[in-house]
């Protein structure tokens, strides 16, 4: 795989354009320069990769000698999601029995009910209060989740190229949703609740007021969920057509 510098990137911009899932890393490898982008040649590429987290989306021509050895680069512990079925079958065809299996669910923003919206939003238990994440906040908002703005190097640079919704319960943060991942004017929403004060309508309440704010600002909100309660919370929200999907763990 030849590594793509941000500057770059734009030449897998087609390979990428209908990416059906994870659409919230698309624009923020390709167009916000985070993680890495990958190709099999820098000027006209037949099949891409983009590396955020732990994920590595493949595209492009799955029938190719260059599909066949750029999955084979991709390190061990990382979640493979390929475009189609044709790179379903280059995944399982190169690692075999190396790969566990798993369904996630894509979605795309909705047509938004706004007042719905700020319904939930509002939707606090007494003692809690709900606030945009700065300075006083960044630090137990990112200790909600490791993972949580693990894409961006320092709390600073969340602060200034991303941003999230805080849940304060007697002055510490409890829950949180921010921009996993930004770029090309599109967001990936990334949320997380301590444990003992889940199952409180928390969650509802913190993303409904991080896709205000993202429709406030012209911004498409995404979402792709990892279990049934993530998808239930997205429909709940707005979120539509739900498509399921294979990604593969390399063990």
């Amino acid at each position: 795989m030849i590594e793509l510098p941000p500057g770059k990137r734009n030449v897998l911009d087609t390979i990428f354009a209908d990416y059906p899932y994870l659409r919230g890393f698309v624009p923020a490898v390709l167009a916000g320069g985070m993680g890495d982008a990958f190709a099999d040649d820098m000027d006209n590429p037949k099949v891409g990769c983009l590396h955020l987290s732990r994920f590595y989306l493949l595209a492009g021509e799955a029938d190719s000698d260059a599909a066949i050895e750029m999955v084979g680069e991709i390190p061990r512990e990382s979640v493979l999601v390929g475009a189609n079925a044709n790179w379903e079958g280059r995944i399982r065809q190169v690692w075999g029995d190396n790969l566990d299996s798993w369904t996630r669910v894509a979605f795309c923003p909705g047509r938004w009910d706004r007042a719905r919206l700020q319904t939930f939003a509002r939707d606090l238990p007494a003692g809690y209060v709900i606030k945009p994440v700065t300075d006083a906040e960044v630090e137990g908002f990112a200790k909600l989740a490791d993972w949580l703005i693990a894409n961006y190097p320092t709390h600073n640079a969340f602060l200034a190229q991303g941003f999230g919704f805080a849940i304060e319960y007697a002055g510490k943060v409890v829950a949180g949703c921010g921009s996993f991942a930004v770029g090309g004017g599109k967001i990936d929403c990334g949320i997380a609740t301590l444990p003992n004060f889940r199952r409180r309508g928390l969650a509802t309440t913190v993303a409904a007021a991080m896709i205000l704010h993202c429709l406030e600002h012209d911004i498409d909100p995404c979402w792709d969920a990892a279990n049934e309660i993530s998808a239930g919370l997205a429909e709940k929200l707005g979120f539509t057509n739900p498509t399921p999907y294979n990604a593969y763990t390399l063990r």
